[in-house]
């Protein structure tokens, strides 16, 4: 029983105290007349008092709100203040899906119910949650194939969804689990029966937001088709393979969690040596996939540990392809860990990985792998030039950049080709913002419009707003050097485009950022043009992103903007 169970029970005994009803009188109440004046629920009552059973569930809160009068004031009292926070970013992502949820049929009771489970499972990653809420509704409206299934099989599917269209998850998993040990004891006899029910159940995992129980039936499913030990580990390989691709292509948190869990059953099944590396292989990827969607950085260390345990047997001498492989992704995990900690140590170990794949990676024999490679070194060496005074790292990243380019054919592959084009605009940005010239800013406003060229709005809209917001970046550095405001006032627009997309509600800290910078280029505006109406709309533009960097806790933005806004305001 949660605090919020407990609280909410005892509120309940004291609105029913406060009413003169007997336990059998609120059961009526709550539940309807069952013939026996309540007697049949009394029990419910009894126990939701007490705090004996499960979490209430959305569709309880509400039979009780109904027939007692309750406010939600009264009810968020009951919650604490971590327990409220989550409610409300439940209730936020209740209205992001209230058209799937209309689309789908399904019940609000159970749209609740899946709402407060994915609001709990991604409390840091809003449109993954939204992501695996969908997909949740797909499957609760999904109707189960009945083929030649046994009657007590469909029956059990029936009363399972009924379960959770009332909002019963737990007693919806339940009578899943039990019946399937029931079909298991028969095996032979209800092979079929068995596997719909573990589809099932991984479905029901999905909508309970249970990684430990998904993984736990796909292996199941394994180990029931596939007997032998070698075949064995290759099919789990590929359903292993299948949960990441899915979780990375879809956004999907839950599947990349399920892949974790499947590796450590891989690495148990595999004995010889190349087979162990390319269990851990496996295991480093999903971690590093899903550690690059979470804020911090247990999942990479795991990863890149994983890839070391890997390296142990994919030896350059004896597989030298897949130490290549396996030293991109090494360097992959690094570079992401380099990005979110304040040294540099990780960054240089992700460039020394990074040049060691180059060894085996070279353009002749593998030119794609080749230009991958070196446009990730690109993006480990321009993030170190960032950090660092001088411009010699972000040259080199310029120069893996416009190696990575000579592989990459745009026709064959247009969004590949933007990503990198985008990438090299980042780093010639930074350095003309170093340089006294001009000619790397010309160069990197190039690379921006020819990323844009296949970036567009309508078919990539995150990465068009963020290469807005790198150009408006070189147009405002480039137009602060030459005279006139023109590229100052192109600026403005990129800016504005990039406004379109990043908003306060959806991200509110790219749009913080690209506030910002528009700010930036008002009041360079007004240094140019003495226009005061300028200068106080880049004060008022640099105010609101910092009250965004206020409400996130981001005390280095805060100080940037703070510095910043005296700045600005000196010049009232």
């Amino acid at each position: 029983m949660s605090s919020f169970g407990l609280r909410f029970g005892a509120l309940i005994a004291r609105k029913r105290e406060d009413k003169g009803w007997s336990f059998a009188e609120l059961a009526v109440a709550a539940y309807g007349d069952d013939g026996q004046g309540g007697e049949s629920r009394k029990s419910d009552v009894q126990k939701l008092e007490v705090g004996g059973s499960a979490k209430p569930t959305a569709r309880t809160i509400k039979r009780y709100r109904d027939a007692l009068g309750l406010t939600q004031s009264e009810i968020d009292a009951c919650r604490t203040a971590e327990e409220l926070q989550l409610a409300q970013y439940a209730e936020a992502l209740f209205e992001v899906i209230k058209g799937a949820v209309a689309q789908t049929q399904v019940s609000d009771e159970l749209a609740h119910e899946l709402t407060e489970r994915y609001a709990a499972g991604n409390p840091e990653d809003f449109e993954g949650a939204v992501k695996g809420l969908v997909r949740a509704l797909e499957i609760a409206a999904k109707q189960p194939t009945s083929g030649n299934l046994d009657a007590d099989v469909d029956a059990i599917i029936v009363k399972a969804r009924a379960y959770r269209d009332d909002g019963l998850m737990e007693d919806a998993a339940r009578t899943l689990a039990e019946a399937l040990e029931a079909e298991e004891a028969e095996e032979e006899r209800r092979a079929a029966g068995i596997d719909v029910l573990i589809r099932e159940g991984i479905n029901q995992a999905i909508l309970m937001r249970d990684v430990e129980k998904a993984a736990a039936l796909v292996v199941r499913q394994v180990e029931r088709e596939v007997s032998e030990a070698f075949p064995r580990l290759a099919k789990l390989m590929k359903e292993t393979n299948a949960w990441i691709d899915r979780g990375r292509d879809r956004g999907l948190a839950f599947d990349l969690e399920v892949a974790v869990r499947l590796s450590d059953s891989l690495i148990s099944l595999a004995n010889e040596p190349d087979h162990r590396a390319a269990t851990h292989v496996i295991q480093g990827i999903a971690l590093s996939t899903l550690g690059q969607r979470e804020s911090g950085t247990a999942r990479l260390e795991e990863a890149a540990a994983a890839y070391r345990t890997a390296l142990e047997d994919y030896t350059r001498e004896r597989e030298p392809m897949n130490w290549a492989m396996t030293q991109n992704n090494l360097g992959i995990a690094l570079s992401t860990l380099g990005e979110r900690e304040s040294g540099t140590a990780r960054l240089e170990e992700a460039v020394a990985a990074y040049r060691a794949a180059l060894e085996e990676y070279t353009q002749e024999r593998v030119p794609l792998d080749w230009s991958t490679t070196q446009n990730n070194l690109g993006i480990a060496l321009r993030t170190l030039g960032d950090r660092e005074n001088g411009t010699a790292r972000l040259e080199e990243a310029v120069v893996a950049y416009r190696a990575a380019l000579e592989e990459c054919d745009r026709n064959k592959m247009p969004l590949v080709w933007a990503g990198r084009q985008s990438n090299l605009g980042t780093a010639l940005s930074t350095l003309g913002q170093r340089e006294s010239g001009t000619a790397r800013l010309e160069e990197a406003i190039k690379a921006c419009r020819a990323a844009l060229k296949e970036y567009t709005r309508k078919r990539m809209p995150m990465q068009w707003a963020k290469v807005q917001n790198n150009l408006g970046i070189a147009l405002s550095n480039l137009g602060e050097r030459e005279n006139g405001t023109a590229r100052l006032e192109e600026a403005v627009a990129a800016y504005a485009s990039a406004l379109e997309e990043y908003s306060r509600e959806r991200v509110p800290l790219n749009w913080a950022m690209t506030t910002q910078n528009l700010g930036l280029v008002y009041g360079a505006l007004f240094d140019k043009t003495g226009d005061r109406a300028r200068l106080e709309e880049a004060i008022a533009l640099v105010r609101a992103a910092r009250e965004v960097y206020d409400a996130a806790g981001a005390s280095f933005y805060i100080e940037t903007s703070d510095r910043i806004l005296a700045r600005l305001e000196g010049k009232l």
